[in-house]
């Protein structure tokens, strides 16, 4: 074996051209593959870093007769989950947040968590300074246990941190104890805070604000735990009239964490496997060339006495040598890309029905991603080793050592035909898939999301409620004066505020409502519509048109009547007949019964490719909101505004911080991020392909001109024209093409149709894709036919006829 090893590097240090390509064609290969999977593996299969992550569960309650999915159980729905439970080992709430930090520069608006006592023993962590929350700690004892960052950034990592005060929302916290690095949870928060069992209990049980999750036991599955859950949640509904109706959903937490980026996934790791396999199929097609080219070579080495398994071991130990090589580049390829990969996929991720969006986790190489590139270097070596080992234990001795000998033979030549076929096909269903995804992200760049996005900056604001802006006429009063202070602004064509962004998922208020003088709905039910808190001038900041009626006044107070506006989908949905809802009433809770002033355009407040809820508009001045997101038109660039608008926002309250702060355009753009990240990674992979597939053609025609020089010779000898040598030459490479796109075509309209869940406005099977890229793939193999069909063309009879 290692005399095959010798000889085997030996050759191929002998031929340097066709080493480099090889070596340099796997390493791209199987560092693609590495890559993607290192993101999947990290996203979707990788344990999440908690104890027994595998067992490790979160539940909503839903409604969805009344359209509420997911929704978060209340403190004491929470109390009664846990002591009634028996499916699960233990549970743990949180609720998430924000907390203004003062007191260290610039005020900063940071992730925050309140939690049950329980919460990192749950999870499995433990603070690496100082103590986790004791049994009596609540909401009364202002305690903080603080994430890594924070320390090192607020406390410069001093050890002594413990006992120390941090003013968090104006309030001072004493902090008990510190994060690992290591903490990782979906929801991010930089400061956790504790939730006693009292204060659960104090909490309003119709509420649907806390995140539970918890460890299912041992032998408990899945739906056991949601039956007996559902079972408990009937009790609550008997003493809770309101929530009669509602039922509990359970689901793994690494589910909950890849759901919605699952398919995408998997789908560029099955492309990205398709490139490996076109460059496997190249390379053995230059492998059997170079078989062919040592015909003479392997005859004399059998009548010598070597084996026919001896022989094809020889030609194996090359492959295993370009394979082992291009794993290792592959690998440090890999790296490189890994870490490019976790710069540019998106940090978070949308869950699915409005639940709000997650951290994903961070994507990096560990030992499993190490196996599978030793793995997939060794199969990959296999797979292009085996069919040069093949032809070279069938070659006949006789035949090639007779003077003039052929240097391939009828089953070489259809082998590498088959492999030409093979990438023709493979590219084809590639480059389709990516077709698709271009047409489908097309057709969502040309959906109205409903405002005009360019020239607007946003920026968000939360209020500390426990020190100050206690009531709602407080912060109402803040937003108002914020206004009045940035509209004067030189370059400001108008400013308004709103509770939530279009597009922006990591919050989706919705609300019941019912309509006033129609038939009743059953008790506890109404209809559902998305809710927006707006200024009077945020429909004309956001380039929103009014349909109908007005927008809101700065005379629409709190002590005013009670105004809404609803949107077109709405207003059409319950009002089909033409009829105007101006001047009808909604009923959004027990004493908000708003007059409807207003119709305005429909906003794409989830996503693009998603229809339009109803939606209504309430005035900030008669429903305040604590957070408010600040929208401002600018004359110019908005981003230029930055400094001016911080200023005004400070001049009203100086420990006020200002987060997110972004255009909308960037808005417009990271709700699509996770479609771009896709399709440009499958259309790169997709190039690769059909470059790879028209160099495989090239090479089969290439190597049949040459093996067919004597042919082609006597042919123009005998008075063959020089177009009928052209005819001759793209015609067979027209064959391998035509075949090869018959095949990638069925296999395509097979495939594509697991990908219908990332289209949007285009069928899988969309007749205008699929035959573009048939005619585009063919038109590149004729073309990588026609380069060689010229060499043909300019034989020399007199030359061909001594060629041996």
């Amino acid at each position: 074996m290692l005399n095959d090893l010798r000889f085997a590097v030996r050759l191929l240090w002998k031929s340097p051209g066709f080493t480099a390509v090889a070596i340099v064609a796997l390493a791209l290969g199987i560092g693609a593959n590495t890559a993607i999977f290192s993101l999947v593996n990290s996203v979707l299969f990788r344990p999440l870093p908690f104890r027994d992550s595998g067992r490790l569960a979160i539940f909503w309650e839903t409604d969805p007769a009344q359209g509420f999915n997911r929704q978060g159980p209340s403190g004491p729905n929470y109390l009664d989950f846990r002591d009634q439970s028996q499916s699960f080992e233990d549970m743990a709430l949180l609720e998430q947040g924000t907390g203004t930090v003062t007191g260290f520069g610039e005020p900063q608006q940071i992730p925050a968590l309140r939690v049950s006592r329980n919460f990192l023993p749950v999870l499995g962590f433990t603070p690496i300074l100082g103590r986790n929350f004791a049994p009596s700690e609540g909401w009364n004892q202002r305690v903080a246990i603080i994430g890594y960052g924070a320390w090192e950034r607020y406390y410069g990592k001093d050890p002594n941190v413990v006992g120390k005060k941090m003013l968090l929302d104006d309030i001072p916290y004493t902090v008990i104890g510190v994060l690992p690095r290591s903490f990782w949870f979906p929801d991010p928060g930089e400061v956790l805070a504790p939730w006693g069992d009292a204060d659960l209990a104090a909490r309003n049980r119709y509420d649907h604000n806390f995140g539970v999750f918890g460890h299912l036991k041992p032998g408990v599955s899945v739906k056991q735990a949601n039956a007996e859950l559902n079972a408990i949640e009937r009790r609550i509904g008997e003493k809770a009239v309101g929530l009669k109706d509602w039922a509990t959903t359970v689901v793994l937490l690494r589910d909950v964490v890849s759901e919605n980026v699952r398919s995408g996934f998997l789908l560029l790791s099955a492309a990205v496997a398709l490139v490996l396999l076109i460059a496997c199929a190249n390379l053995a097609n230059l492998m059997l060339a170079r078989a062919a080219g040592r015909t003479r070579e392997t005859a004399i080495r059998m009548a010598l006495g070597a084996g026919r398994w001896r022989l094809g071991r020889q030609f194996l130990t090359e492959s295993a040598v370009l394979g082992a090589t291009g794993g290792v580049l592959g690998l440090l390829l890999a790296l490189w890309g890994v870490d490019l990969l976790d710069r540019i996929v998106p940090q978070t991720m949308a869950l699915s029905g409005g639940a709000g969006i997650v951290a994903r986790p961070a994507i990096h190489a560990d030992a499993l991603a190490l196996l599978f590139t030793l793995a997939i270097s060794l199969v990959t070596g296999l797979i292009f080793g085996l069919a040069p080992a093949f032809a070279a234990s069938k070659a006949k001795v006789n035949d090639a050592l007779k003077e003039g000998g052929r240097g391939s033979s009828a089953s070489g030549n259809r082998l590498r035909n088959a492999f030409a076929v093979s990438e023709v096909a493979l590219a084809l269903v590639l480059l389709i898939g990516s077709g698709l995804l271009m047409k489908s992200f097309w057709r969502m760049q040309h959906v109205s999301p409903g405002f005009t996005a360019d020239h607007v900056l946003a920026m968000e604001m939360e209020l500390p409620t426990d020190a100050k802006y206690r009531t709602r006429p407080e912060q109402a009063e803040f937003f108002r004066r914020v206004l009045e202070n940035v509209r004067p602004l030189a370059l400001v064509r108008s400013a308004g505020v709103t509770n939530q962004l279009p597009l922006d998922t990591s919050d989706e208020p919705r609300t019941e409502f019912t309509i006033e003088g129609r038939a009743p709905l059953p008790s506890g039910q109404g209809y559902l519509a998305d809710y927006r808190d707006a200024s009077p001038d945020y429909f004309r900041t956001m380039g929103i048109p009014l349909l109908k009626g007005r927008v809101f006044t700065d005379g629409d107070k709190l002590d005013r009547p009670k105004v809404v506006i609803i949107n077109e989908t709405l207003a059409h949905r319950y009002w089909p007949d033409g009829g105007n809802p101006i001047g009808h009433h909604l009923r959004l809770g027990p004493q908000f019964i708003p007059e409807i002033v207003g119709i305005v355009g429909d906003v794409k407040n989830s996503a693009l490719n998603q229809q339009t809820a109803p939606a209504v508009y309430t005035s900030y001045l008669q429903i305040p909101e604590m957070k408010m997101s600040l929208v401002v038109r600018s004359a110019g660039d908005p981003t230029g505004m930055i400094r001016a608008v911080k200023a005004q926002v400070w001049a009203v309250d100086k420990d006020q911080p200002m987060y997110k702060i972004r255009t909308m355009e960037q808005v417009l753009g990271e709700s699509q991020s996770s479609s771009k990240f896709t399709l440009a990674l499958l259309a790169i992979f997709a190039a690769v392909a059909m470059g790879l597939a028209a160099v495989g053609i090239y090479g089969v025609i290439s190597y049949a001109v040459t093996e067919r020089t004597r042919e082609i010779g006597i042919r123009i000898a005998l008075g063959a024209a020089r177009h009928d040598v052209l005819r001759l030459v793209v015609g067979q490479g027209t064959e391998l093409a035509l075949a090869g796109v018959a095949a990638g075509l069925a296999g395509a309209f097979a495939l594509t149709r697991v990908m219908r869940s990332l289209l949007f406005g285009v069928s899988a099977t969309d007749p205008l894709i699929f035959g573009g890229a048939a005619l585009f793939l063919a038109a590149m193999a004729l073309l990588a036919s026609y380069i060689p069909a010229r060499r043909a063309m300019g034989v020399d009879p007199t030359v061909s006829l001594r060629y041996d």
